[in-house]
């Protein structure tokens, strides 16, 4: 049985049960899930919208570059988006920031899709898109299953 750790932070997390995994929710130094056990191998940050990346790389990122420092040091490492990469070219659009506020963004389309791939870049971290929510929650249960395959295959230890 793989035991997916859901951060206790996280608000509206992906359920892995249906994949036949287990969900423990447990507070993680970086990322939103791992593996029971391999939390120092993979972490996934999910990304609900453009417009949370966007304040992830705004107001808040000092404490983001924080994690994805952490983050840095994990051999599989991923920030996995619930949207498609169209919505980065066309940001503030599907954003789900109010439009009302769109004339006060600091931030372009140009520059977060710079900023994003700067930072995947620098921090050694790859970003997936996808078109939903469930996409993406297929694509993250994927990756986890993979990682702990490949971990087990090259253990010695007894899974």
């Amino acid at each position: 049985m793989i035991n997916i750790i859901v951060d206790t932070r996280e608000q509206a997390p992906w359920d892995f049960t249906f994949f036949g995994f287990t969900n423990i929710s447990q507070k993680l130094k970086a990322g939103d899930y791992s593996i029971q056990g391999l939390e120092h191998k993979v972490l996934i940050e999910r990304k609900a919208t453009s417009g949370e990346l966007a304040i992830n790389l705004g107001k808040k990122s000092k404490q983001f570059k924080k994690e994805l420092e952490i983050m840095s040091k994990v051999e599989h490492k991923y920030i996995l988006c619930e949207f498609p990469m169209d919505d980065m070219l066309i940001f503030p659009v599907n954003s789900g920031i109010p439009t009302k506020l769109w004339p006060k963004l600091r931030m372009t389309s140009n520059y977060l899709t710079y900023i994003v791939n700067e930072l995947a870049s620098t921090y050694g971290i790859k970003i997936i898109y996808s078109n939903s929510k469930t996409e993406a929650n297929e694509k993250a249960a994927d990756i986890l299953r993979s990682v702990y395959e490949e971990q087990r295959r090259d253990s010695k230890a007894p899974w």
